[in-house]
């Protein structure tokens, strides 16, 4: 239900838009759509306070409250004269955009926890999937619904969502962090089922969390190799992510397949989109642990390229040369577009995210990436048009590819493979050197376990 609001907050200025033009500018409508980014880049900071201090579950479920007052800021906003309207709407985007900025960081988390190694990629690509249904019912329900009335559906959903946390478990590992280890031990049993070595794993998490410094978290830790290079990939994967210009898509969907050649027909387009979307995480989250996270990344970017050129290409033909009849290929170029990114870059980005950082510094690490990841989307969604009038639809969507190139050369080189491995084998394979990788696991970790341990001694003399 976290990924079905996130995906509301998504896909609700795409059909919202059209039925403020006749009292908001243009201006004032690019404002609409960009400024929940900037309210996600200030939630992602309070998330790494609230994630540690309520927990991955105390967290989503307090973070319904500026949701759903966000939510109610929008329905309202009608009744006022036009000198308040605006200002009420972007009160109401700006807290939906604070809790996007905390469900982001803690979602991820939360299913990176509760999840086995097997079905942690499974399990993490039901983010990018929920994001997903919650964008195509926004476009669906935006046909016939005015704004107002689409704005009440996401208030329901918020108080469902709080329900239905409320008879869930914390995560185990969150739990013995903070001592309570019974409490983990019944929540793994929750989780797991009578038949699973519960006690076992738990054991592993002990002693996974045994290793980790007992003082308080410093910046200086993030200077460490086994926190420095996964903050890298992830921030890399986020950043390039947003480069590729999906939020700027979604949020100005209608526009866009108007100016495609679908004159009058830019809502119905943008559903098929939207169907297009929850469709192609299936085939993502079947094999993000099969073909593995790294694979997935890399075709999908292969294709987020491709599809971008041929898309800028539609825009060239049609502006430059006046060519007619490429409907088919500005549609083919965006079908493929949106495959790709919900094949690789869309789900498998949370995935990884959320299973890299060391327990220790999660919380923080995840809230770092997202806030950075919400301030390049804000630019993104924010110089869309832009950049649309300076450099024109061709140019703009060239430009997105170009970016898209250097995210792909980043995933060959930088981005490591995760599937099949615990967390605590994540966190050891970054914090051992390479000359290491080839000796037993067994051995490294009783040594790493060592190396702290005289490191703490040393400290304290």
């Amino acid at each position: 239900m976290a990924g079905l609001v996130l995906g509301f907050t998504f896909g609700f200025s795409s059909p919202a838009i059209p039925d403020l033009e006749d009292r908001l500018g243009p201006e004032e409508t690019s404002w609409f759509g960009s400024v929940v980014t900037l309210g996600a880049v200030m939630g992602a900071p309070l998330g790494a306070v609230v994630i540690e201090k309520l927990g991955r579950k105390g967290t989503l479920i307090a973070v319904n409250v500026p949701y759903g007052l966000g939510w109610l800021c929008i329905i309202v906003a009608e009744l006022l004269p036009d000198k308040g309207l605006l200002p009420m709407l972007l009160v109401g985007r700006i807290l939906c955009g604070l809790a996007v900025g905390v469900t982001a960081g803690a979602q991820p988390i939360y299913v990176a926890e509760v999840a086995t190694k097997q079905l942690r990629g499974l399990l993490g690509t039901s983010l990018q999937l929920t994001i997903n249904i919650g964008i195509l019912i926004m476009f669906a329900l935006g046909l016939t619904l005015y704004y107002r009335f689409l704005a009440i559906i996401p208030c329901c959903v918020s108080v469902l969502m709080v329900l239905a946390m409320a008879f869930m478990p914390e995560t185990p590992r969150h739990l013995v962090n903070k001592g309570r280890d019974d409490d983990a031990l019944k929540a793994l049993r929750w989780l797991r089922g009578p038949d699973f070595d519960c006690r076992g794993e738990l054991i592993e998490i002990q002693q996974n969390l045994a290793t980790q410094p007992k003082q308080s978290l410093h910046i200086s830790e993030f200077t460490r190799r086994e926190v420095l290079r996964p903050l890298i990939i992830a921030v890399g994967l986020m950043v390039f992510q947003d480069a590729s210009g999906i939020n700027a898509v979604l949020f100005y969907a209608d526009g866009i397949m108007e100016q495609a050649g679908f004159e009058g027909k830019g809502g119905l387009a943008s559903v098929v989109i939207a169907i297009i979307l929850v469709v192609m995480v299936f085939p993502a989250s079947a094999l993000t642990d099969r073909a593995g996270r790294k694979t997935l990344l890399i075709i999908s970017q292969v294709f987020i390229v491709i599809s971008l050129v041929t898309f800028g290409l539609y825009f060239y033909l049609s502006s430059e040369h006046e060519m007619t009849g490429l409907s088919a290929l500005s549609m083919t170029s965006l079908i493929v577009y949106i495959s790709a990114f919900c094949l690789g870059m869309g789900p498998i980005a949370y995935v990884v995210v959320g299973e890299i950082f060391p327990m220790r510094v999660r919380g923080v690490a995840t809230s770092i990436t997202v806030c950075l990841h919400w301030i390049v989307a804000f630019i993104i969604t924010k110089t869309f048009s832009i950049m649309l009038t300076s450099l024109q639809p061709y140019g703009t969507f060239w430009f997105y590819a170009g970016t898209g190139l250097v995210g792909l050369i980043f995933t060959v080189i930088i981005v490591p493979e995760t599937k099949g491995k615990s967390l605590e084998e994540i966190e050891a394979s970054f914090s051992r050197k390479t000359s290491d990788k080839k000796r037993p696991l067994a051995e490294r970790g009783e040594e790493d376990v060592d190396d702290r341990t005289s490191l703490h001694q040393e400290q304290a003399v």
